[in-house]
Parts: C-alpha cells; sequence; structure tokens
C-alpha cells in the first residue's frame, strides 16, 4: 500500500502520522485512537517529546481487515455520526421541554 502522504522510514517500511493514516483510511483521528484503546491496532511510538503515534501498513490493513468484516469503515464512520445526530436532536428536544 502506497499512500503518498507524509511519512518516514523505519527499520525498512514506512509509517504514517495519524492525520495522514486517517486521511488515507477516509476516517477520523479519534477512530483510529479508538481502535488502539481497543486493541485492535497497536501503532508504535515515534521518539520524539510528545510520543506521537507512527502507524505502518500493516497497521492501515488491520483497520481495513477489521471494518471489512463489519460492513466497512464508511459505515462505521455513518453509524457513529447517526449517533451522534440522535443525541444531539435529543439534548436539544430536553433544553426545549425544559424551557416550556
Amino acid at each position: 500500500m502506497n499512500l503518498n502522504f507524509r511519512s518516514t522510514a523505519k527499520r525498512g517500511g514506512q509509517t504514517y502520522s495519524i492525520s495522514a493514516a486517517a486521511r488515507a483510511l477516509g476516517c477520523s483521528i479519534y477512530l483510529l485512537r479508538k481502535l488502539e484503546a481497543e486493541g485492535i491496532i497497536a501503532p508504535d511510538r515515534a521518539n520524539d517529546t510528545v510520543g506521537s503515534r507512527l502507524y505502518t501498513d500493516a497497521d492501515l490493513h488491520k483497520v481495513l481487515a477489521f471494518y471489512a468484516a463489519r460492513g466497512g469503515i464508511r459505515d462505521a464512520v455513518a453509524i457513529k455520526r447517526e449517533k451522534s445526530d440522535a443525541i444531539r436532536r435529543e439534548a436539544a428536544r430536553a433544553v426545549a421541554r425544559r424551557k416550556s
């Protein structure tokens, strides 16, 4: 997989910043962090002061495989957006009920 985004050479392979990986996958950086927290992927950390995440081609393939088995990453992003919209609508209704 050649993604042509900002990357650095690492142990003979390429690594991608979290923003480059998210762009390549068509998802948010928050989704990648969630997958890391759930143990789906385990990006390496840079030797910089903040420990930036470094994603490999293997990490990106794991994300794609994970979502391919669940209907696709775009579906996952759409479902998350729908849930967020539903929560916002319910909150707006609750505020409106309090005002009336």
